[in-house]
């Protein structure tokens, strides 16, 4: 029996033995463990902040299509505005020229008018000139001979 009890303690020194040995490794298996679950919380917080992250980013890329869409709403109804208003400029500026020909050819007209009426006057200025000469020429005869 002694031979058990002296295999019995020689086993239990060398579990002892193994057991010492074992510890700084089972020490680094605990501490692997607990590094390994921290990873997995500071993965499971980056997951987090890049799945938050990209939702900001999407937002943002949101944001700015908004604007952009809305400055070219903006400036396509500046331009149909501006082209409204210069269509309507050249309307008016047709309108301002025919009317200025118009105008053109109504002076014309009347100087044509105002100048014919004119050479009329002074033809019968001239017939009035000659015939008042004659006239006062007939009437200085008739005197004349009234007289003596």
């Amino acid at each position: 029996m002694q031979d058990k009890d002296n295999e019995l303690l020689e086993w239990k020194q060398k579990y002892e033995r193994l057991q010492a040995q074992l510890q700084p490794v089972c020490q680094l298996r605990d501490r692997c463990k607990k590094y390994e679950d921290d990873a997995k919380v500071v993965r499971a917080q980056n997951r987090k902040r890049i799945k938050e992250h990209e939702i900001r980013e999407t937002e943002a890329r949101q944001e700015v299509i908004d604007l952009l869409s809305a400055m070219a709403r903006d400036r396509i109804h500046s331009n149909e505005l501006l082209d409204k208003e210069i269509k309507h400029l050249r309307r008016e500026s047709t309108d301002l020229l025919q009317h200025d020909e118009r105008f053109d050819k109504n002076i014309s007209e009347t100087v044509k008018r105002l100048e014919h009426r004119l050479r009329i006057l002074e033809s019968q200025q001239q017939f009035l000139q000659i015939s008042s000469k004659s006239t006062l020429m007939d009437c200085n005869h008739n005197l004349h001979c009234v007289t003596s």
